[in-house]
Formats: C-alpha cells, sequence, structure tokens
C-alpha cells in the first residue's frame, strides 16, 4: 500500500543575512528520529542553519534548523 506524504508548509525565518521573501510550500518525503526531510532545498532558497517552522494542516507547529540541503531536497533536525 503506498501512503501518502505529508503536507507541510515551512516558514524559513532569517538566521543572519539569509531570509527568504515567504512562506516554502513543502511536503515532508520522510521521518527519521528528530530529522524531518523535506521535498525542496537550495533551489527553492533554503540554506544550511535557517530556521524553519513547520505547520501541519491541523495547526500543529514544530520548529527546526536545516543541518543539511542539496539542490532539490533539505534536512531539518527538531529538537
Amino acid at each position: 500500500m503506498r501512503r501518502k506524504p505529508i503536507v507541510w508548509i515551512a516558514a524559513l525565518l532569517c538566521t543572519g543575512a539569509v531570509a527568504l521573501a515567504g512562506p516554502v510550500n513543502v511536503t515532508v518525503t520522510s521521518v527519521s528520529g528528530r530529522s524531518v526531510y523535506l521535498d525542496r532545498g537550495r533551489s527553492a532558497g533554503i540554506e544550511v542553519g535557517m530556521r524553519v517552522r513547520l505547520s501541519a494542516p491541523g495547526g500543529e507547529q514544530l520548529d527546526g534548523v536545516v543541518q543539511d540541503v542539496s539542490s532539490g531536497s533539505a534536512r531539518v533536525e527538531l529538537p
């Protein structure tokens, strides 16, 4: 059975000189321990060290920090 990905909206907050113009829509592709993997990366303006607020469709919010990024994906570590 194929599972549907969980869709989240990531509002990437400014850290230092790095900021985005607004929220970036992402899909959480995987979760492992405290790591959350996103389907967007450097090409969407995401950079290592950015603080991220993930908001689930039901309203739950989680904060994390981008630890790794490639052109098309990112890994966020949750506290």
